[in-house]
């Protein structure tokens, strides 16, 4: 579904996958969104609600995160059939190929990650939080935290800095540029139940 936030109405609505959905990424300029279950990913025309594209899996892989980048172009994150994590990719949209592997170290499944606003950094959490270089295709740091990620992550506005939900439900903060390192934390006391997702918003 897409919404309206100022009128608060749903502006169209389709069928997209009759399997669970694992990932959704408006593409920059607001035109065109990717949906993800674990088999597929589908590229939609939000005008006409047609869908444009559909790139499949490996016959041994599952698709479990995807985000946008400009130029019609997505990279996701997936696992083996075996649950190991496989490591993450940039699509080409257009042409419904893979132009990229990103290069690191992954020992379990991500299904939440972000990209900064300049498309230099995408940031992933997992056992840790691991911060990629999409420019170099590499994997360019590693924030452990005194309990593991247990899911969401998002970016500040800004993209100087990275939010992390943890499995002892707090929230960590970190500086998105070397030397990568923890600038705050929030107890689970300061704000109540578990987190299932997050957003920061600007200012």
């Amino acid at each position: 579904m897409v919404w309206d936030l100022l009128s608060c109405s749903c502006t169209a609505s389709w069928t997209a996958h009759t399997r669970d959905i694992v990932g959704l990424a408006v593409l920059p300029g607001d035109e065109a969104l990717v949906s993800a279950d674990d088999l597929m990913l589908k590229v939609w025309d939000v005008a006409s609600r047609a869908c444009t594209a559909v790139l499949h899996r490996e016959a041994d892989e599952r698709f479990t995160a995807v985000a946008g980048l400009s130029g019609m172009r997505v990279v996701s994150m997936s696992c083996g059939n075996d649950s190991m994590p496989r490591a993450p990719r940039i699509w080409d949209l257009r042409t419904r190929s893979c132009t990229a592997v990103l290069q690191g170290d992954i020992y379990r499944r991500v299904s939440c990650m972000a990209i900064t606003p300049d498309e230099r950094y995408m940031v992933s959490a997992a056992d840790v939080v691991r911060v990629w270089d999409l420019g170099t295709c590499m994997q360019v740091a590693q924030l452990p935290f005194v309990s593991v990620p247990s899911g969401p992550v998002a970016l500040t506005p800004c993209g100087q800095y990275a939010v992390s939900v943890h499995a002892d439900a707090s929230l960590a903060v970190w500086r998105m540029s070397p030397p990568w390192d923890l600038v705050a934390t929030i107890p689970h006391a300061a704000y109540g139940s578990i987190t299932a997702a997050l957003a920061v918003t600007p200012g």
